[in-house]
């Protein structure tokens, strides 16, 4: 901030985690928030003033409304701020738009652009948000559960998994896992649970009915609406017997993932956990194909979570030391048509000389 006079965020922050992360303040409707070297100011409309007065962690409270004569943008209301606090030089996240940096360059404001992470300290969890987090993932845990004791009940006919005289699909699995979840008050969007194939697409969210015998990848990521914060974990599973490729690969993973964990702590460099992963699925034979058909360990191998499903750091791909109080995922994968897909997916606390595993959960692969 020593280059600025000040930081500003237009957005509407449940849709911006810099800005509810800076304000604890959540709104569906944009306002502006303002940080100088002094204090952290927001500026909402009449309606949303009162409850910002009793929700919104910052040092002062302005109605929009005082702005608003001959105004009817946020951006003209937002420089005729600028101009009350005697501001010329702004801060601004890289999702700032691109129509309001024209207005106030014309205007002979000097805007520069910071990168994620905005706000740094957001790399750090304080124990609050670690509590948050791990609340999600209790919830998430809880729900996949469910899904795995219906699974239980199942039975095997014609090489699909049947309940009563109905075949189960990717769909009734997602409804479980969803429901379960939302009755916790968290919010699952996208639940992966994809089958055969569709597994070996690591995104594919999985469609019709499921298969036994084959590989059943379940990656759920909800967010808690009562603190936004999410949880992220990804379990393989085979209803059924399990074919000794799969089972191979299955081990392989886990071993994988059980070294990439056991590196854990301040100071390594996510880039070299990653390649630490990578020799060791090569070493095993298990080699990566990036050309047209994509197979092998094909992602990185974590992220940061948060206030967002991925969020900084990143973890391989690209070089960052990480830090006690990162709070990243480790979920190495193997996608191969002809052998089998697995990924297994843990959230790791950084801590000063170790780690803590978040993630709860036992990994096994068949459910009988």
């Amino acid at each position: 901030m020593k280059r600025y006079d000040a930081a500003l965020i237009i957005a509407a922050s449940e849709n911006d985690a810099n800005l509810f992360y800076a304000t604890k303040f959540l709104a569906p409707d944009p306002f502006i928030y303002l940080q100088t070297s002094e204090k952290r100011i927001i500026f909402v409309s009449d309606l949303e003033f009162e409850r910002a007065k009793k929700q919104a962690k910052v040092d002062e409270i302005i109605s929009i409304n005082k702005y608003k004569k001959n105004s009817s943008k946020f951006i003209e209301i937002a420089e005729k701020i600028l101009k009350e606090y005697r501001i010329r030089n702004i801060l601004v996240p890289e999702n700032f738009r691109l129509a309001d940096y024209s207005f106030l360059t014309d205007k002979g404001y000097k805007i520069d652009f910071k990168e994620e992470p905005f706000f740094e300290k957001r790399l750090i969890k304080t124990n609050e948000e670690v509590e948050a987090i791990k609340e999600t993932q209790k919830y998430l845990e809880e729900a996949l559960d469910e899904a795995i004791r219906f699974l239980r009940v199942c039975t095997i006919k014609d090489g699909f998994i049947w309940y009563d005289k109905k075949q189960v699909t990717s769909e009734d699995i997602k409804r479980i896992i969803n429901l379960r979840l939302v009755k916790n008050n968290c919010n699952a969007k996208h639940t992966i649970v994809s089958c055969g194939n569709d597994a070996v697409e690591p995104h594919n969210e999985g469609y019709g009915a499921l298969k036994a015998n084959e590989q059943i990848i379940i990656d759920i990521f909800p967010q808690s609406m009562n603190t936004m914060y999410y949880a992220d974990m990804t379990r393989t599973i085979v209803k059924g017997k399990a074919p000794l490729k799969l089972k191979n690969i299955f081990e392989t993973v886990l071993k994988a993932q059980q070294l990439a964990i056991s590196i854990v702590k301040t100071g390594v460099d996510g880039k070299d956990i990653e390649t630490k992963v990578r020799e060791y699925f090569e070493k095993n034979n298990y080699k990566t194909n990036f050309n047209d058909k994509k197979q092998g360990f094909i992602h990185n191998l974590g992220h940061g979570i948060g206030l967002e499903i991925h969020e900084y750091p990143r973890v391989g791909g690209s070089s960052f030391k990480l830090q006690e109080g990162n709070v990243i995922t480790i979920e190495p994968g193997l996608y191969y048509e002809d052998k089998g897909a697995v990924r297994i997916e843990d959230m790791i606390l950084v801590t000063k000389n170790s780690y803590i595993n978040l993630t709860k959960y036992p990994k096994y692969l068949e459910v009988p």
